[in-house]
């Protein structure tokens, strides 16, 4: 068994507009991927969308590495949780 790492990026309000503002959306990336190729999955209040086809792959991932590169670094988003837990007061 494999171990995977999950790495944490917030993107603050204060960052702006952003490529994602239409909406969530999850790259699922296989560990086989010739066998299951990388898909988009889509998901509002009345339907689920799976896209598979190579163009809309590459359009959310290309958002996706716009998000990434906006938001806060991992190190970062921790400082930033910290200071919103320790400003909570529940």
């Amino acid at each position: 068994m494999s171990v995977r790492l999950v790495a944490v990026q917030i993107l603050p309000f204060s960052a702006g507009a952003h490529a994602a503002m239409g909406g969530p959306f999850a790259l699922l990336d296989y560990i086989d991927s010739a066998l299951d190729p990388t898909v988009v999955y889509l998901d509002n209040d009345s339907s689920t969308l799976l896209l598979e086809e190579e163009r809309h792959v590459a359009r959310y991932r290309l958002m996706f590495d716009h998000l990434m590169a906006k938001a806060l670094d991992p190190d970062e988003s921790v400082a930033f949780l910290s200071r919103v837990a320790d400003d909570y007061p529940g």
